[in-house]
């Protein structure tokens, strides 16, 4: 019987120290996640191994990284750096890998690196590849080493870097240390279908297949159109866009379009959560201006038919919509950066379609050979050059130097200029900045961030979007920098507020409607330089203007109340 308790106990030693042994094995896989990626590589990672593993979330968990076992880390870059709230973490493994105390503590033991991040930027990958110096230092063996860029369809190398990471982590056998530094940009090999694909197309499969889910329609390789929704409010007689009410459009003839889904900025308050594609150059083939407007006015129209099934669309109106009278290049991405930009502007004006052009006003020199247009916007989302690094998180260095030189080149133009505002509570609240930088130009848009839902890229809530009242009394401040400037019409319902010069107040009656049709032909008849604001400009409906009882709503069409929790609009 004693013989028989002896052999149980004996059993159970072996067994427990077989899983002790087990789960001393165990492979950490560290994550560091901006858009919620590497958390996704993390789990899929761990789900594909064999052995036991811990997966460690560097924004939340505690890691010791002086304890010898084999380490996973698949971490993103944001502006050189690890993303925020993991730096604490690697800061860890920093001050640990230099520690003489703690020696070669990964010594026999093997990593791998995954870096995702954007290869437009200069700092591609640099926290991964600071990561990699780090535990190799720290006597680890490197098996793997990758670095993917978001912008690309990089799913087929995600895959070769797993494949190999768990293989090596399975393998028994003992690795040399490699102390090699990890590939370059350059040494990467990129697939022949790769990189033909990128030289000949602007937006990827995935890219794609995102942005239909969305509602836009894509027009060939780089452009796109989508349904405003004003133009569905005024579709059905509910009120137009502040457009509308500040310079006299009709929103349901109105197109929404892009010649450029890429642009120079990841903005922190981007409606497409960075999924386009970003570049400081344009490095892909170019669509036919022509061939552009023609397409997309076939698939805006297209989408003005399907929206005939909207409850409430008023039937004349519908009839109009098809017919389209103006186009917002604005949709998403930059515009200029459309190597033939004034050929396709010069198309849209031929088919008697205005052009309201917004420029994010990292291409001065592309600005400067613009051809007129109806309307240029310069979006000014900063007072300091701090701020602006903050919240457009440019690709270019000297963002904002071409900022301010895009401004100068804006305030010369003949044409009717606008530097748009968009405020973001908590951020970029400085007037003077502004009014230094703004000083100028025709009109001065002060617009509240709109919240477009939760984006792992960016930190944005509800609480950043000011109130109607706060946007005006930010107006007023500004005003006090801007002695030539007046509040000429507000928009209550977008939380816009328009400044103009006081110039356009003619005879006690504001100017910042525009004759359309004057606009087009002093295009036809006149050169480019021969005509100023005042050539086609008109009057401003009292409805319209700041301070009348509709709070800029049109009396032609019925406002409907809605109750909102966050209390922000009615």
């Amino acid at each position: 019987m004693v013989l028989v308790i002896l052999v149980i106990i004996a059993s159970v030693v072996v067994v427990v120290r077989r899983v002790r042994r087990k789960r001393g094995e165990a492979v950490v896989v560290v994550y560091g996640t901006t858009k919620g990626r590497a958390r996704e590589v993390a789990n899929e990672l761990a789900a594909g191994l064999s052995r036991p593993s811990i997966i460690v979330d560097a924004a939340r968990d505690e890691i010791r990284w002086e304890i010898p076992r084999d380490i996973v880390v698949i971490v993103a870059t944001y502006d050189g750096l690890a993303p925020e709230g993991t730096r604490q973490t690697f800061a860890d493994l920093e001050e640990a890998s230099a520690d003489f105390r703690v020696g070669a503590a990964l010594t026999g033991k093997k990593y791998s690196i995954l870096g995702l991040g954007s290869s437009a930027y200069a700092e591609y990958n640099t926290a991964a590849k600071t990561i990699d110096g780090h535990l190799r230092r720290f006597g680890g063996a490197r098996v793997a080493c990758e670095f993917l860029d978001d912008c690309k369809n990089d799913r087929a190398k995600e895959a070769r870097w797993m494949k190999r990471t768990i293989k090596a982590m399975e393998s028994k056998k003992k690795t040399k240390i490699l102390n090699l530094p990890p590939p370059s940009r350059e040494e990467q090999p990129d697939d022949i279908e790769d990189t033909a694909a990128a030289a000949a197309v602007q937006v990827t499969a995935r890219q794609a297949r995102n942005l239909k889910k969305e509602g836009y329609a894509l027009v060939g390789s780089h452009s796109a159109v989508k349904l405003c929704r004003w133009t569905k409010h005024q579709l059905r007689g509910r009120g137009g866009c502040y457009k509308h009410t500040f310079y006299g459009i009709t929103s349901y003839q109105c197109m929404e379009a892009t010649p450029s889904l890429a642009c120079a900025n990841k903005c922190v308050f981007c409606w497409r959560h960075h999924t386009n594609p970003v570049s400081k150059e344009w490095k892909w083939s170019a669509d036919d201006p022509w061939w552009i407007v023609d397409a997309a006015v076939r698939e805006h129209v297209k989408m003005i038919r399907a929206a005939k099934g909207i409850p409430g669309v008023l039937e004349d109106r519908w009839r109009e919509a098809h017919t389209v009278r103006h186009c917002a290049l604005s949709l998403v991405g930059e515009p200029i950066m459309y190597p033939r930009i004034n050929e396709l502007v010069g198309e849209l004006h031929r088919r008697g379609i205005s052009t309201f052009l917004v420029t994010n006003a990292q291409f001065p020199e592309a600005l400067e050979t613009l051809d007129p247009v109806t309307q240029l916007y310069v979006s000014v989302d900063a007072p300091t050059e701090k701020e602006l690094l903050e919240i457009d998180r440019p690709l270019f260095k000297d963002a904002w130097d071409r900022l301010k030189r895009s401004l100068e080149i804006a305030k010369r133009k003949k044409g009717r200029t606008v530097a748009r505002l968009t405020i973001v509570k908590g951020y970029n609240n400085d007037p003077a900045g502004y009014a230094d930088l703004v000083n100028g130009v025709t009109f001065v848009e002060i617009k509240g961030v709109t919240f477009c839902g939760k984006s792992d890229a960016s930190n944005l809530t509800m609480d950043n979007c000011p109130w109607y009242d706060e946007v005006l009394d930010f107006a007023r401040d500004l005003l006090r920098h801007l002695p030539d400037y007046d509040i000429a019409c507000a928009h209550k319902h977008s939380v816009s507020v328009l400044l103009a010069r006081t110039e356009l107040k003619k005879d006690g009656v504001w100017h910042t409607w525009i004759d359309y049709e004057k606009f087009l032909d002093l295009l036809r008849t006149s050169s480019p330089g021969d005509f100023g604001v005042e050539d086609y400009w008109a009057p401003t409906p009292s409805w319209a203007l700041f301070g009348a009882q509709e709070d800029g709503f049109d009396p032609s069409d019925t406002r409907l109340y809605k109750k909102k929790a966050n209390g922000k609009s009615r």
